[in-house]
């Protein structure tokens, strides 16, 4: 959800994130699709617990590469921000919060 912010609270400074090489898995899925029959596979999902100040942490240390592209002083911007609306989203940013996780598979067979 936090990503999801950043990104939006980005395009407002007409900045779009790009992390490095494909931007998501439609756009590697319909790759391997050119190459022949592509498809999703769900290894497994799992519940996991998430501090969101954490995840404050980490974006305003450019931990993530999603962050890279953004310049310092939009960045600078844009956190406080994200604070504010992981506080008013979670309360206390500080307790964990239950985030589902997925990890997939494109298995592609020409």
């Amino acid at each position: 959800m936090l990503h999801r912010q950043l990104a939006e609270l980005a395009r407002e400074y007409g900045i779009t994130p790009l992390t490095p090489g494909a931007q998501s898995r439609e756009e590697i899925r319909i790759e391997l699709e050119q190459l022949g029959d592509a498809r999703v596979v769900e290894v497994v999902r799992w519940n996991d617990l998430v501090q969101p100040a954490r995840v404050l942490d980490g974006l305003a240390a450019r931990m993530v590469s999603e962050t890279w592209l953004i310049p310092d002083d939009v960045l600078a911007q844009i956190i406080p921000r994200l604070r504010a609306f992981a506080q008013t989203e979670f309360g206390d940013v500080t307790r964990e919060a239950l985030e589902e996780e997925r990890f997939e598979w494109i298995v592609a067979q020409r």
